[in-house]
């Protein structure tokens, strides 16, 4: 894999995980709620 496709999936592996633990956070907030 060339660096620039590496930087690329890098960047897209910590957004996706970021939105991962956005959806855990708001599943655990809505269980809470109901």
């Amino acid at each position: 894999m060339d660096i620039k496709t590496d930087k690329r999936y890098k960047r897209a592996k910590k957004r996706n995980e970021e939105l991962i633990k956005e959806l855990e956070v708001n599943g655990i907030r809505s269980k809470k709620e109901s």
